[in-house]
């Protein structure tokens, strides 16, 4: 279903994120937590060395949103990380979720404002409905809510320009 919290209601974000996620250098800047996380995901995944030394950063995150996805279903994470891993590996999965729409960040302003239309309008209607002289009718939607991805939140995140603090 193409709507406006899904990537694919817009054909040009659909093709900046389908050609930049998984882009080995749209992860360039943080290429680094691939040196500093293979040696404890070679052992969690029981990965060969070539598998080791062959790992692309999609690989990496394919295994960091296994960890994370474990951990959050109340499977633990299967392995003795340390916190300091932990931390790389939350890392990994919030590159793959920021960086694809990064660049241009147009792609990101698009989208978001996009999936700010529908409660935009109805904060606009209710406003409307309630000024004086108005003959426009109060919504009756009370309660509007979003069922998404981390992916879509961490992008509104950063529209928004909030700060975790």
């Amino acid at each position: 279903m193409a709507d406006d919290l899904d990537l694919t209601g817009c054909d040009y974000i659909n093709k900046v994120d389908g050609y930049r996620f998984p882009a080995e250098s749209t992860y360039y800047s943080v290429e680094w937590l691939k040196d500093d996380l293979r040696e404890p995901i070679t052992e969690a995944f029981d990965l060969n060395k070539t598998q080791s030394q062959n790992m692309t950063f999609m690989d990496l995150y394919g295994y960091c949103d296994d960890v994370q996805s474990n951990e959050f279903e109340g499977l633990g994470t299967g392995y003795d990380y340390t916190q300091d891993q932990l931390n790389k590996i939350n890392e990994t999965v919030l590159a793959t979720l920021v960086l694809p729409l990064s660049d241009p960040v147009l792609s990101r302003n698009m989208y978001v404002s996009k999936m700010l239309r529908l409660p935009l309008t109805m904060m606009t209607r209710f406003a409307e409905s309630n000024t004086e002289g108005s003959n426009i009718a109060t919504p009756k939607i009370k309660f509007l809510s979003y069922s998404t991805h981390d992916w879509t939140v961490s992008q509104l995140l950063l529209f928004l320009d909030a700060e975790n603090g």
